[in-house]
């Protein structure tokens, strides 16, 4: 803060004039601040939708930083939790479709109307994902996703994650294997903080 005085001759008062420099908080001790403390700017975004938090993270590298921060992805599920919705999906011609909807305030009345809305596509490259996939689990706004093909009459499959809210594809390592089947656990670990998935191989080996 910096302060000026100017001495007025006569009755006149001494007026003082003050400049107000605002703190800035940085962000990680870099360069790149940001004006307020960062417990309001989460705040702030946890009120947002959750494209606008997409968006939001194309702004800057900063406000990227932001976002992607676990405290603030805690704040968010926190205040999602408070107003739950239903996430719907359905597959049509190799494309996964998502709808959402508020839940139901009565979800114990015998009939209860809800009107969904279209949210996002998600197109799949066979060459990429194979050539169909099931909905295995969901935790935390991630959808685990099984991807399937057939190659010279043998059956593959590997796990997808995705992310509805961003429109992200995650295609995780194809664990190779003999064995006839195999199944995965999706979830959320409260200890690490973390989304983990477990593979397992059952039935008979391959000859």
């Amino acid at each position: 803060m910096k302060t000026r005085r100017r001495n007025l001759s006569g009755d006149r008062l001494t007026t003082t004039t003050r400049r107000n420099t605002r703190s800035k908080t940085s962000e990680n001790g870099r360069g790149n601040s940001l004006p307020f403390p960062i417990d309001l700017i989460m705040e702030i975004f946890s009120r947002l939708p959750v494209k606008s938090i997409a968006i939001c993270r194309c702004v800057s590298k900063t406000w990227a930083s932001v976002l992607r921060r676990q405290d603030f992805t805690e704040l968010f599920l926190s205040m999602s939790r408070t107003l739950p919705k239903l996430l719907l999906a359905y597959q049509k011609d190799g494309d996964l479709f998502f709808y959402s909807a508020s839940q139901p305030q009565n979800p114990d009345e015998n009939s209860s109307s809800v009107v969904a809305t279209y949210h996002m596509k998600f197109s799949f490259d066979a060459d990429f994902l194979g050539d169909a996939f099931e909905l295995s689990g969901l935790d935390q706004g991630l959808v685990d996703l099984t991807s399937k093909w057939i190659v010279k009459g043998r059956k593959y499959s590997a796990p997808v994650i995705c992310n509805p809210s961003t429109g992200q594809l995650l295609p995780l390592p194809r664990v190779k294997t003999r064995r006839v089947k195999s199944m995965s656990l999706f979830g959320y670990d409260p200890i690490d903080k973390q989304v983990k998935l477990a593979t397992f191989h059952v039935g008979k080996l391959w000859k």
